[in-house]
């Protein structure tokens, strides 16, 4: 082997090492960089977190008693019972429209076979029509949802209402 080349190889070695330190002492110094600016970033990490845990609780709920109803409220809806008593009252919404129809249907019959006096006719339509006017200018709840409807149905004149209709589908099913 020749001195020369022995000599080159060696320059050329000691450059390519000097060029990949280089290298690392400049990442390196960025990495220092990144982790000088760390403990700003998580102060402003922390400020943000804390700035919405004091809002979430400034209200007269506060983030514990949300999360803990959420979970609660999660896990009775995800119970396999409450679920099919849920999908039987949808299948039941979803006839609404033709148990309705049906209702008017076997009223129509019923009034046809026993006729009702025009006295007690014009007390019903006046209370129907009545009904009718105070719901057109109601403030109360609408139907949302399944809750909604389920929370409506706590209210007593409703549950008198649903009755009248339940009892008379009842009896028209006896008449078929």
């Amino acid at each position: 082997m020749n001195t020369k080349e022995g000599a080159g190889s060696a320059t050329d070695l000691q450059s390519a090492i000097l060029d990949k330190l280089t290298q690392i002492d400049a990442k390196l110094r960025n990495l220092e960089l990144v982790t000088e600016q760390v403990p700003v970033l998580v102060s402003m990490l922390t400020d943000s977190v804390d700035e919405a845990m004091i809002e979430a609780n400034s209200g007269p709920v506060t983030l514990q008693d949300r999360v803990t109803r959420g979970m609660h409220l999660i896990n009775r809806l995800s119970d396999p019972v409450l679920m099919d008593r849920m999908e039987e009252l949808i299948s039941f919404l979803e006839k609404g429209p033709g148990l309705i129809a049906m209702m008017a249907d076997s009223a129509d019959e019923w009034l046809q076979k026993n006729p009702v006096p025009i006295d007690d006719w014009t007390e019903l339509i006046h209370k129907f029509n009545k009904a009718i006017a105070l719901s057109k200018t109601s403030t109360d709840e609408h139907v949302t949802g399944i809750f909604s409807l389920m929370r409506m149905l706590k209210d007593e004149d409703r549950r008198k209402a649903l009755s009248f209709f339940m009892n008379h589908l009842k009896n028209f099913g006896k008449q078929l």
